[in-house]
Order: structure tokens, then C-alpha cells, then sequence
């Protein structure tokens, strides 16, 4: 008799403060419909930037009078409004020195834009780039255009140092400034053509008065660069990510890769040449760009949702990270802790995001719309922790996110039919390594929902447990027994069965006594010594299928193979699935009963499969997948449940989704993906 644990484990970073069980501190709400690139200072003060609206008064006088506004707002550690200041200018991006000081960096939309007396560059033609700055009190410190005479610019990215401040962008002028001994002062052409878009890397002095350095980055003909983020390092060298098109797009020996479309490069201080330059990915995506203390470089890219750490010779990976397996996920900023470890926002349409972080939050099942979460990777790319971002109004957009020193996380979002837009400061949980039990999730799914009667849950935390992993004993009856290895779970004072214990993760089995009740307080002992409790709702189901590392369902196919992509199930065969979490069998069973016999589940299972139809728009349409059994899995443990569903012949997606209803009428299900196509 054995038992199979198809758990996930949870990889810790001791001593940091916890993503998992963020506790709200202050929301702020303001007038405006969208921001971007939250920046938080050491004070813990967030600053932003957003279109301004018909009608908005900053705090401050505006700065130009024609095209179109672009609003900045710094707000205090307590939410508090510092300033807002008005710049009529398309503001691209943000930063903050050490002294409060604020840079932009954009383009200029129309003909006022403020440049001040002894700015680099002013008057230039059509749309110019921008750089300017402001003081600690949101007013224009300096500001310049940079572009050339024969075509647009817009600068992309900013970064600042003692040194100067660091842009890159993108421009069609040939006579945009470069200067005496830059790595690329001309623009390469094939026969009659010019480029289309060059990316360039500028560098100014503090003062906004003069180029210390200025190249070109790629531009043969009919080929196209795009610089995107910028980031420099202690020795003053310059990073600085984009896509290119361009077939002899300059790649240093020994390079990561030699091939592809997304790059980052590293300049010299002087700019004067290349220290290294890879391709990352064939992708052109959006991406953000972080260098650690050590040099190290970490390149985030929206689709497909990775994050890539780059050594400091830019010879190596250090890791490449896929955050989940089925590209519904997009990454959306990116930032580093002060360990050093990533920390990325995204966005995820499926409930299959294959990341092996506990006690995603959730309410009642698996997302059915788009679901915000930030994740937290250590050095070598492993989630430490995270979880979903649950908002408290819909039709939402999750953008920006900043850190402070603290470990305190300011998250920020649009609330598009209202108009407004929401900063909110978290505490973050108790730091990793402290005892503490911190959530409580399905074990199938690592989703925060209600408990159900019989549902083996993962229990994430510190100190939980033994630190050598047990696995579930049985007892003199032939149960699983609620003591392992010295650790207890308790359910309102009921032993559960102990399925797994180790000290910062335990599975154990929902008592099936706990039908009818709304709530129930969860506790755990180890070695006689009680942890904090957590009390969580419950529900009569709270279904999810066990899932496999790539985040598809654990799947048998109807010869009894591991169902994957390649061995898939055929249309029209019967798939053998596992879940927990779906409510009282009929005859009852006991806590910790190993099952023997075969027999039903006391509510109905649907399940669907879909079919995309449309040409120039797809629809998904459900297909009703036949349930040809289910009930508990024979020869394991009470509350692993097993549904056989037929594949419809008219799916052609591997997309499942499982529905229940209660006995009150409240709707629960689960969707992730199995394989399917011919054998």
C-alpha cells in the first residue's frame, strides 16, 4: 500500500520578510486613470507618474502650456500627498537619487516644453527627447531636450548616480549627439537606406548642461533597435536592455547567446566600448532591467514570463527562470530586495502557474479572470515566497510595485470605471526563519481558499516541524496517524491525519468533522509547543486537481501511462485525474481511513473540455467532457478523490476545467490543462 504525496515544497530565504500574508497599512486614491514606475525612497516615500487628466491641479505650477500633460506625485510613508507637479511633456520614465531629487525622461509633445538657461539642448524640430529634474519640492531643477535635427527621439529609461544621470532610447535622427571616442558616433547604412529606429546610450553631467558621453546602439538598414531599461553600476559602467532586429547587431566574444532578439549590453564608463553584449531570448517583449552590487544583471521579459540573471562578464546565466508553463502569464516590473533577490509583478489568466510558492490567495476556487501576484526568486532562481494580490474593487490593472528597506511592499493599481487610481502600502509577513505558521492552502493548488471536510491542505511556515522531512505513519488500525515525527495539526482542537512534516511545510487531512461549520481555527504543535493559529473559512467543496511540476494536472491515461506531451491522452479515451477538496463520500469515511473499496462521491462533478473556433477572432467554447467515475482513490488516504473524465471528440484544447455546485448552491471549480492529440 502506498501512498503518493503530490505535493509542492516551498524553497525559504531565512531571515527575509515574508510576500506571503501582506497586511494592508494605507491606500491612497487620486483623480487620475493609470500610473507608472513606482519608485520608493529610503524614507519610504513613493513617487509616480500618470497622463494627467482634464481638470487635475497639481500642487505646484505647471510647466509648459500645450500638448499633452503628464502629472508626477510624490507621496509620504503615510500616504500623504507631498507635492504633484504638472510637466506638458510624455513622461517615459522616473528615478530618485539619494537626496530626493526626481528625473524624468520622455519626449516633448508640443512646442513649450520648459527647457531652463544653460540646458544642453533646446528648439529642436518635430519631437525631441527630454531629461530633466526635479528638487525635493517637485520643482524644475534643470531640463533639456536631446535629439537631433532630422528626426524624432524619445528617451526610454533613466538612471542617475553621483556621476551624472544615464538614459538610453531610441531616435530616427542621423544628428543626434554623439561624442569624441563613443563606442558608436555613426549610424551604419546599406546603400540608400537609413535606418529606421537606433537606439542610443547618453550620459549627462549633473547639471543637464553637457554630454559626458553619448553612442549609437546598432542601425544597419531596415533594421530596428529598441532600447527599453538602463542600469548602472558602482564603477560607473553602463547597462542597458532593448531588441533588436538587426542582423550584425554587435555580440562580443564569448557571449551568452550570439543569436536572438532581446539584448543586454554593458558599456565602459568612458562609453567608449563594449565590455559585453548577448542576446538573451528570441523575444521582443517588454522588459525592465536591475544590476545587484556585485554586477550582476537581472533582465525581466513580459511574454514569455521570465526573469534571466546575467553574470557580470555577461559570459553566463546564472539562471533563466519560465514563471509558468503555459504563456498565460505576463511579468510586469521588476525589482530587487535588499538581499538582492528578484521580485517581479505579473498578471496570470490560468490557475496553472507553475511556481512552487505557498498559499497563493483566492477566493473560491481557481481565478476565473486575470489574477495579479509578486513573486520573490533567490540567487538561483527559485521562488522563496509570494502570492496573489487580491484587490478590493474589480476591473482592476496591477501595474507598479516598490520595496523599502524594511520589507515593506507599495503596490499600486488602475480602477479603469472609476477613473482613479490606488496606492496601497503592505507590512510585509514575519521574516522567513521566525516560527510562525503563515498560511494555509489546498494542497493540490497552493491556493488560499476555504477548507473543506476531507481536503488535504499544505500548512507553509517556520519551525513547524522536524527538519528531516516524515512521511505519514499509519496506526495500529491501519490510519494515517495524527502524530508524525512530533508534530501535531489540530482543527478546533480535532487531530488531523499528518500526511508530511517537515519544518516548514506540512500536508495533513481536513477532519471530515468539520462540515457545517464556517470557520475553523488551525494550530500546530510541535514538540508540545503550540504555534500561532490561523482561522479560515469553510466550505461543503473547495475542489483542485493535483498538479505536476510544468503546473499540469497529475494525469493517467487510459493505458495507465503518465499523461504529458509526449504521451498524450487520444479524443475520445478516459482520463484519470486526482483532486481533493470535493466533499463527503457516500458511505462516510473516517479521518485517516486508507480506502479499500470502491465508492461515490455524495455531490456531482461536470467537467469541460474546449474547443477555440473563428478565424480572425477566437472564441472558446465549452465542450462537456463525460465523468465516467468519481469517488475515493482506491488504496490512498481518505480525501484524495479520483474523477475519470472521456475527452470530447470536439475539444482541441487541453484546458479541463472541473465544476461543482454545493448542496447550497455555491459554484466552485478548478481549470488547468492535460495533454491531448494523437498517439
Amino acid at each position: 500500500m502506498r501512498f503518493i504525496w503530490l505535493g509542492l515544497l516551498a524553497v525559504c530565504a531565512w531571515g527575509q520578510p515574508s510576500l506571503s500574508n501582506l497586511q494592508q497599512s494605507w491606500k491612497q486614491t487620486f483623480a487620475i486613470s493609470s500610473a507608472y514606475n513606482l519608485v520608493v525612497d529610503s524614507d519610504g516615500s513613493s513617487y509616480f507618474f500618470a497622463v494627467a487628466p482634464a481638470g487635475f491641479v497639481p500642487s505646484n505650477p505647471p510647466y509648459g502650456s500645450t500638448g499633452s500633460p503628464s502629472v508626477v506625485i510624490k507621496i509620504d510613508a503615510s500616504g500623504n500627498l507631498v507635492w504633484s507637479t504638472v510637466l506638458y511633456a510624455k513622461v517615459s520614465a522616473l528615478a530618485v537619487d539619494g537626496l530626493k531629487n526626481v528625473y524624468l525622461a520622455g519626449f516633448c509633445n508640443g512646442p513649450t516644453f520648459p527647457t531652463t538657461p544653460g540646458a544642453f539642448q533646446s528648439g529642436l524640430p518635430g519631437t525631441p527627447g527630454f531629461v530633466a529634474k526635479l528638487n525635493g519640492s517637485g520643482r524644475i531643477e534643470w531640463a533639456t531636450e536631446l535629439g537631433g535635427q532630422d528626426g524624432d527621439s524619445n528617451v526610454s529609461a533613466v538612471a542617475v548616480d553621483a556621476r551624472g544621470v544615464y538614459v538610453d532610447g531610441t531616435t530616427l535622427a542621423s544628428t543626434f549627439p554623439t561624442t569624441a571616442g563613443a563606442f558608436q558616433r555613426t549610424l551604419k547604412t546599406t546603400g540608400m537606406h537609413q535606418p529606421i529606429t537606433v537606439g542610443f546610450i547618453s550620459k549627462l553631467n549633473p547639471a543637464g548642461s553637457g554630454l559626458v558621453f553619448s553612442t549609437f546602439l546598432g542601425g544597419p538598414a531596415g533594421a530596428d533597435t529598441f532600447l527599453k531599461g538602463i542600469a548602472t553600476d558602482g564603477a560607473g559602467a553602463v547597462y542597458a536592455a532593448g531588441s533588436s532586429s538587426e542582423p550584425d547587431f554587435p555580440v562580443t566574444p564569448g557571449a551568452y547567446k550570439t543569436t536572438g532578439s532581446l539584448f543586454l549590453a554593458k558599456l565602459a564608463a568612458s562609453g567608449s566600448t563594449l565590455q559585453f553584449s548577448t542576446f538573451l531570448d528570441d523575444s521582443s517583449s517588454y522588459v525592465e532591467l536591475k544590476v545587484d552590487a556585485a554586477g550582476n544583471s537581472y533582465v525581466m521579459l513580459q511574454k514569455p514570463a521570465k526573469v534571466v540573471k546575467i553574470d557580470p562578464t555577461g559570459s553566463a546565466a546564472l539562471y533563466s527562470r519560465q514563471i509558468d508553463a503555459n504563456s498565460f502569464t505576463l511579468l510586469l516590473h521588476l525589482a530587487l530586495d535588499t538581499a538582492g533577490n528578484a521580485v517581479v509583478s505579473g498578471t496570470t489568466l490560468a490557475s496553472d502557474i507553475a511556481v512552487p510558492a505557498p498559499c497563493f490567495s483566492n477566493s473560491g476556487g481557481a481565478p476565473a479572470a486575470a489574477m495579479d501576484f509578486l513573486l520573490r526568486l533567490n540567487s538561483s532562481g527559485e521562488t522563496i515566497d509570494g502570492g496573489y494580490v487580491l484587490l478590493d474593487h474589480p476591473n482592476s490593472d496591477f501595474t507598479p510595485f516598490g520595496l523599502d528597506s524594511a520589507g515593506n511592499v507599495y503596490l499600486a493599481d488602475a480602477e479603469y470605471l472609476n477613473a482613479t487610481y490606488v496606492v496601497r502600502k503592505f507590512a510585509p509577513g514575519p521574516a522567513l526563519g521566525s516560527v510562525q505558521l503563515r498560511c494555509v492552502g489546498n494542497s493540490a493548488t497552493l491556493l488560499k481558499a476555504p477548507v473543506a471536510p476531507g481536503e488535504i491542505v499544505a500548512l507553509f511556515g517556520d519551525g513547524l516541524g522536524p527538519d528531516q522531512a516524515a512521511n505519514l505513519q499509519l496506526d495500529p488500525e491501519g490510519k494515517v496517524a495524527s502524530l508524525l515525527a512530533n508534530t501535531q495539526v489540530q482543527f478546533d482542537g480535532m487531530p488531523a491525519p499528518v500526511l508530511y512534516a517537515q519544518s516548514r511545510q506540512i500536508n495533513a487531512v481536513a477532519p471530515w468533522e468539520i462540515l457545517g461549520r464556517s470557520t475553523t481555527q488551525i494550530c500546530v504543535i510541535f514538540k508540545g509547543q503550540t504555534t500561532n493559529c490561523i482561522t479560515v473559512p469553510v466550505s461543503e467543496i473547495s475542489p483542485g486537481f493535483f498538479r505536476n511540476a510544468s503546473g499540469r494536472i497529475a494525469a493517467l491515461n487510459d493505458d495507465g501511462t503518465i499523461n504529458n506531451p509526449q504521451n498524450p491522452a487520444r479524443l475520445g479515451s478516459i482520463v484519470t485525474l486526482f483532486v481533493t477538496g470535493t466533499g463527503p463520500a457516500v458511505p462516510p469515511e473516517a479521518d485517516g481511513e486508507v480506502i479499500q473499496d470502491i465508492r461515490g462521491s455524495a455531490l456531482p462533478v461536470k467537467a469541460s473540455m474546449f474547443q477555440i473556433m473563428g478565424v480572425l477572432v477566437s472564441v472558446e467554447v465549452p465542450v462537456s467532457a463525460d465523468v465516467v467515475f468519481h469517488g475515493p482513490a482506491p488504496a490512498l488516504v481518505s480525501g484524495v478523490e479520483v474523477v475519470q473524465v472521456r475527452v470530447p471528440v470536439g475539444a482541441n484544447t487541453g484546458d479541463l476545467a472541473l465544476d461543482m455546485q454545493s448542496s447550497a448552491g455555491v459554484h466552485y471549480s478548478d481549470r488547468s490543462s492535460i495533454a491531448i492529440g494523437p498517439r
